[in-house]
C-alpha cells in the first residue's frame, strides 16, 4: 500500500466516523425535539440524559469558554429545567432556543 492509499483510507475512516457522529447527533436532537413539542416530558427527560452523555459538550457544567458555546450549554439547562419541572410551554420555548443556537453554531437544525 502506497503511503497516498493509506492517508486516503485514513482520511475516508476519519469522515464516516464524522459523519457517523454527526447523524447520531442529528438524530438525538429530532428525539429530543419531537418528545419536547408534543408535550411528552417524561421521555423527553430520558432522551436528553442520554443526549447529554452522548454529547457530554452540550452539558452545562462543560464549557469550552467560547460565547457561543456557553449560550448552547445554558440553552440545554434551561430545557432541562423546564423538562424536570414538568413546564411544557416553557420546554417548548427553551427548545426553540436551543434549535436557533445550534444553527447559529453551524449545527443542523434539526
Amino acid at each position: 500500500m502506497s503511503a497516498t492509499t493509506g492517508i486516503s483510507s485514513s482520511a475516508g475512516v476519519s469522515y464516516a466516523m464524522q459523519l457517523a457522529q454527526t447523524s447520531a447527533l442529528q438524530r438525538g436532537l429530532f428525539s429530543l425535539g419531537t418528545a419536547v413539542q408534543s408535550g411528552d416530558l417524561t421521555s423527553a427527560s430520558s432522551i436528553l440524559t442520554a443526549f447529554i452523555k452522548a454529547n457530554p459538550q452540550f452539558d452545562s457544567a462543560a464549557s469550552d469558554g467560547s460565547q457561543s458555546q456557553d449560550s448552547i450549554n445554558q440553552d440545554f439547562n434551561a430545557l432541562a429545567d423546564a423538562i424536570s419541572n414538568n413546564q411544557v410551554d416553557a420546554a417548548k420555548s427553551a427548545w426553540t432556543q436551543v434549535k436557533s443556537d445550534l444553527a447559529t453554531s453551524g449545527v443542523s437544525d434539526p
